[in-house]
C-alpha cells in the first residue's frame, strides 16, 4: 500500500459519516480494507519466519552478518520449517560443538534430518560412538568430508548407533580412510547410498553369502570391481562357474564358494583372478578335478575341495599349482576310493594335506611327491595298510600324523623311524596288534624321560592278543606285555602270564623314535578353531612313568605290585580252610554213623 493510498483511506474514513457518497468512494473503501489485511499477514509471516529460523544455542548461518569476524561456534542449524532442521559444522569445528548443536535442536524439539561435518576436527582421529544418537535425530543424510590436519579417520563400531532404521545416505570423503567401516554400517538396513570416495582404502570385501536363489552369475557382472580383494558367495545356489564369471577381478585374493550346488567348473574359470591366494569350493557336488581348472593361478596358497563327490584323483590333477600351493583340503569326500600314483605330482611345497573321512584303503606311495609335508590327516577313514615306503618322502619334514579311527592293525617301525621331526601322532580307535615295534617305541619314549602327551590315549586300545583285548595300550605298556604270536593266540578265559623281553637294551634304542607315539599338540582343525583331535582325553607319559628306567627295566619283574598277590593268597587260604573244615566234618560224620551201625549189630547178636 502506498502512502497516497494510505492517506486516501484515512481521508475516506474521516468523511465516512457524510451523506453524499458515490460508487467510487465505496470501491476505495474495499481496496483499503484489502491492503490492510495483506499488510497484517505479511507482518505475521515475517515474525513467524524469524521464530522458525532461530534455535537458542544454535544460530542459523543466514543470521551471521560477517562470518570472518564471527567468534562463536561454526555449527549452525538451518531450519527447514516448523518441525525440521539441518545441522552443519564447518571450519575446524569440534565434536563437542556438534553435540551442543544437536542438543540445542533437541531442546527446541526440532527433528534433525541431515548433518554435514566439513573440515571438522576429530579428537585422536576418531568418530566417536553414538555421536548421532538422539531422540530428535532420525538422521537420513550424513556427509563427512575434508577431515582437517590430514588425519586418518577411524570409525568406531557404534558410531551410527540409533540410525539403523533411518540413515539412507552416507558420504565419507577425503578423510584418509584406510579400513572399510564394515561393522559400523552393517546394521544400516535403510542405507541406499554409500560414498567413500577419495580415501586410502586398499582392500574391499564383497559378501554375498546366503543369497539363496542365485543360480547363475552373469558374465562380466564384476567388471567394474577391479580393486575388489575378497569375494564371499557361500550358501547360494550356484550350479556352474563359467569361464568369464569372474572377469575383471584382477586384484582378488580370496574367493569363497562354499555350500553351493556346483557340479561343473569350466576350464580357465580362474584366469581372470591371477592374484588369488585362497579358494574354497567345499560343500558342492564336484565329481572330478581337472588340471585345466587351475590355469592362471600362480599364487594360490590354500585350496579347499572338502565335502564333494570326488571318487578318483587323476595323475597331475594339481600340477599347475605346484610352485605356490601350501594347503590342500580333501576332507569328507566319502566316495574317494582311488588316488592315482602321480595325482600329487608337482606339489613340492605343500605342507598341509587333509584326507580325512575318505574311502581309500591304502596310500599306494602317492605321497612321494610331497617332501615338504608337515601335517597329514588321514583320520576317520578306511585305511588298512601303510607300507614301509609310503611315508618315506616325509622323513625330513613331517611333524603331525593323524591316523585316528581307521582299520589299521599293524604299523611297522620302519615306516616311522626316519621321521626326526614327528611330534604329534594319533593312533586311537584302530584294531592294533601288540607287536614288537609298538612295544619298543613306547619304551624308548619312556627311557628318554621326556614330557610328552599321547593323543586320545584312552581310545588307543589293543585288539590282539585276546588276553589283552580292550585294554588301553598305555596300561598294557605300564604293566608289560609279551610278543604277539598268532599261532598261540586263542580266545581263553584262563589267565596269561605276561613277560618282558629283557634283551632290550638302552644303547640299542634310537633317539630318532622319541616323538613317534607321543605328542604335545594335535592337528589344527579345518572347519573349527579347536581341533577335533584334541577333543578327547590325553595322558602325559611323564605322569605315568616318572621313574628311573635304567634300573626299572632290570627290576620290573621283581617290583611287581604285592597287593593283588596278598589278596589272592588270603582268598586262597580262606577257601582252602573252608574246604578242609568241610572235609573233616564230613569224615567225622561218616565215622560216627559207622560206630553207630557197629553198636546196633553187636546188640542184635547178643
Amino acid at each position: 500500500m502506498t502512502i497516497a493510498q494510505q492517506r486516501g483511506c484515512e481521508k475516506e474514513n474521516q468523511n465516512s459519516g457524510s451523506s453524499s457518497t458515490s460508487s467510487g468512494v465505496a470501491s476505495q473503501k474495499i481496496h483499503c480494507i484489502f491492503f490492510r489485511r495483506i499488510a497484517f499477514f505479511l507482518l505475521l509471516f515475517v515474525v513467524e519466519a524469524q521464530q522458525y529460523d532461530s534455535i537458542p544455542g544454535c544460530p542459523a548461518l543466514s543470521t551471521i552478518a560477517n562470518v570472518d569476524s564471527y567468534n562463536g561456534s561454526f555449527c549452525f542449524c538451518n531450519v527447514r520449517d516448523r518441525d525440521f532442521t539441518d545441522i552443519s559444522c564447518f571450519y575446524s569445528s569440534t565434536v563437542e560443538q556438534f553435540k551442543r548443536a544437536l542438543f540445542a535442536a533437541s531442546a527446541a524439539k526440532k527433528t534433525v534430518k541431515q548433518v554435514t561435518l566439513s573440515r571438522v576436527r576429530f579428537d585422536d582421529g576418531m568418530l566417536p560412538g553414538k555421536i548421532f544418537d538422539s531422540l530428535y535425530a532420525p538422521i537420513e543424510i550424513i556427509s563427512i568430508d575434508k577431515c582437517v590436519e590430514s588425519i586418518t579417520l577411524n570409525i568406531q563400531d557404534d558410531s551410527f548407533h540409533g540410525l539403523a532404521e533411518h540413515l539412507q545416505e552416507l558420504y565419507i570423503t577425503e578423510c584418509n580412510l584406510e579400513q572399510f567401516p564394515r561393522t559400523a554400517i552393517q546394521n544400516l538396513t535403510k542405507l541406499k547410498t554409500l560414498s567413500l570416495a577419495y580415501n586410502k582404502l586398499t582392500r574391499l570385501v564383497l559378501d554375498m553369502g546366503r543369497a539363496d536363489g542365485i543360480t547363475n552369475i552373469t558374465e562380466g557382472i564384476f567388471g567394474g570391481l577391479s580393486k575388489l580383494e575378497k569375494l564371499l558367495l557361500p550358501g547360494c545356489s550356484l550350479t556352474i562357474i563359467h569361464k568369464n564369471t569372474f572377469q575383471g577381478l584382477i586384484k582378488l585374493t580370496e574367493l569363497d564358494l562354499r555350500i553351493n550346488l556346483l557340479n561343473e567348473v569350466e576350464c580357465g574359470s580362474f584366469v581372470w583372478t591371477p592374484n588369488l591366494q585362497r579358494l574354497s569350493l567345499a560343500g558342492n557336488y564336484l565329481n572330478e578335478s581337472l588340471a585345466c581348472w587351475w590355469d592362471g593361478l600362480e599364487y594360490l596358497k590354500e585350496l579347499d575341495l572338502g565335502w564333494n563327490e570326488f571318487s578318483v584323483l587323476e595323475n597331475n590333477a594339481f600340477f599347475k599349482l605346484g610352485p605356490s600351493l601350501s594347503s590342500l583340503n580333501l576332507r569328507h569326500n566319502k566316495r574317494l576310493i582311488h588316488i592315482d600314483e602321480n595325482a600329487f605330482n608337482g606339489l613340492r611345497n605343500l605342507n598341509r594335506l587333509n584326507m580325512s573321512e575318505t574311502s581309500i584303503t591304502e596310500l599306494n606311495n602317492t605321497l612321494r611327491h610331497l617332501p615338504s609335508l608337515k601335517e597329514l590327516d588321514l583320520s576317520n577313514g578306511k585305511l588298512q595298510y601303510i607300507e614301509e615306503n609310503d611315508l618315506e618322502a616325509q622323513n625330513e619334514k613331517l611333524e603331525e600324523l593323524i591316523l585316528r579311527n581307521n582299520m589299521l592293525t599293524v604299523l611297522s617301525r620302519s615306516a616311522l623311524e626316519g621321521m626326526r621331526n614327528l611330534r604329534v601322532l594319533d593312533l586311537s580307535n584302530n584294531q592294533w596288534l601288540l607287536v614288537e615295534e609298538i612295544e619298543l617305541k613306547y619304551k624308548e619314549a619312556i627311557l628318554l624321560d621326556r614330557d610328552f602327551t599321547l593323543l586320545h590315549s584312552n581310545e588307543t586300545i589293543c585288539n590282539r592278543p585276546y588276553s589283552l583285548r580292550g585294554q588301553a595300550v598305555m596300561n598294557v605298556i605300564k604293566d608289560a606285555f609279551k610278543m604277539y604270536n598268532s599261532s598261540n593266540d586263542f580266545h581263553s578265559t584262563t589267565s596269561t602270564i605276561l613277560t618282558v623281553d629283557n634283551d632290550v637294551k638302552l644303547e640299542n634304542i634310537s633317539a630318532d623314535l622319541l616323538n613317534k607315539f607321543l605328542a604335545k599338540n594335535g592337528l589344527i582343525g579345518d572347519e573349527i578353531a579347536t581341533s577335533e583331535h584334541h577333543a578327547n582325553t590325553s595322558v602325559s607319559i611323564h605322569s605315568l612313568y616318572h621313574i628311573n628306567m635304567e634300573t626299572e627295566l632290570v627290576n620290573e619283574q621283581i617290583d611287581t605290585n604285592s597287593i593283588p598277590i596278598t589278596v589272592a593268597v588270603l582268598i586262597l587260604t580262606i577257601v582252602s580252610t573252608a574246604v578242609i573244615a568241610a572235609v573233616i566234618k564230613h569224615l567225622r560224620k561218616q565215622k560216627s554213623e559207622a560206630n553207630r551201625r557197629t553198636s546196633f549189630e553187636m546188640r542184635d547178636k547178643v
